[in-house]
């Protein structure tokens, strides 16, 4: 958003249910774990959802910054430019 490649359409938050694990779960073989489940629980994690869209802009902005990077780096990479075409 900052350069103007896109703009912000939607932003939406949600809650997701993921299984909890602990780091000595995934160590042990399945029939201890399977004795675990009583233990198991679901936690809920928040989730960020983002729908952006190009803007009509898009492919102008792309293009100018694409002519100035590769320029920057041929200047920065001249030399090994020269000894790849040789």
């Amino acid at each position: 958003m900052k350069y103007k490649y896109v703009s912000l359409e939607r932003l939406k938050t949600k809650t997701h249910q993921t299984w909890f694990k602990r780091d000595e779960d995934a160590k042990r073989g399945k029939e201890a774990r399977a004795m675990d489940d009583a233990d198991s629980r679901i936690i809920l994690q928040p989730k960020l959802v983002m729908h952006l869209q190009k803007t009509p802009d898009f492919d102008k902005i792309y293009d100018e910054f694409e002519a100035l990077y590769s320029k920057k780096f041929e200047e920065e990479h001249k030399e090994e430019i020269e000894l790849n075409d040789k």
